[in-house]
């Protein structure tokens, strides 16, 4: 057990390392769908209250979570690999990785920093079918 979760960080680690300098494109069509956190950081610490959560990209710009206790859609924008979500307050997310099924990003909530990996659910793609 301990191995497999020293190897699992350590992939998640070097996939970051080595994709932290590549542009990510990012788009509509690509963020659509739910991403389900799998680990979580606040602070540059690993937190398990967070596990359970999820992003939501839907059609027409709608972002939906359910980490910030607001389970309302929100418009966002993309520029770059920045997500502009239009709640109250506005959070901004920036996408560190994306691939077709894993979705990296960070951003500040209270004056703390967070980092999510999410990986795309499966349970949503086969109910969009």
């Amino acid at each position: 057990m301990l191995i497999r979760k020293i190897l699992f960080t350590g992939s998640i680690t070097l996939l970051l390392t080595s994709c932290m300098s590549e542009k990510v494109d990012l788009s509509e069509q690509k963020l659509d769908g739910q991403w389900d956190i799998i680990q979580a950081f606040r602070d540059g610490k690993e937190t398990k209250t967070l596990t359970d959560g999820f992003f939501e990209f839907n059609e027409g710009m709608k972002f939906r979570t359910n980490i910030l206790n607001d389970p309302r859609p929100y418009t966002y924008e993309l520029s770059g690999n920045r997500i502009k979500v239009e709640s109250d307050p506005i959070v901004n997310y920036t996408v560190l990785n994306m691939l077709s099924d894993t979705l990296i990003m960070k951003t500040e909530i209270q004056k703390l920093g967070f980092k999510f990996i999410s990986v795309k659910s499966q349970q949503y793609e086969s109910t969009q079918e």
